[in-house]
């Protein structure tokens, strides 16, 4: 039993220095791979593209819009740059309390008129 387990050791044909040895070359070559699999991914990543300019209200479609109090119109505006994706516009009135308007609309990709509904509220300007 003695001799087996002799057998076993030495069977490994490793001594102690020989071991730690081993031990650093995979730990080097663990090392190195990852060095390796970092750069080829930072060297096949495709660039991202850079974001597209958030559209904007460049225009409105009529300078004023007339209403009485209790009624409704809409206010037509121009989106630009053209949207590439669905969004939504925040909206607000100068004069709440004379024109009521949404707080947001929504708009679609390619969409670049917008009609926003207005609502005179009381009497006034805005």
């Amino acid at each position: 039993m003695t001799h087996m387990a002799q057998g076993v050791g030495s069977g490994m044909g490793a001594s102690k220095g020989q071991g730690w040895a081993h031990s650093r070359l995979v730990w080097v070559s663990v090392v190195m791979f990852v060095v390796w699999a970092l750069s080829v991914s930072w060297v096949h990543a495709k660039p991202k593209a850079p974001p597209s300019p958030l559209p904007q209200v460049t225009q409105l479609g009529q300078g004023t819009l007339s209403l009485k109090q209790g009624t409704s119109g809409v206010l037509q505006a121009t989106l630009s740059p053209t949207p590439t994706a669905p969004g939504v516009l925040a909206v607000s009135s100068d004069a709440p309390a004379t024109v009521s308007v949404p707080a947001t609309i929504t708009f679609a990709a390619g969409q670049t008129q917008v009609g926003i509904p207005v609502t005179g509220e009381q009497k006034g300007k805005a």
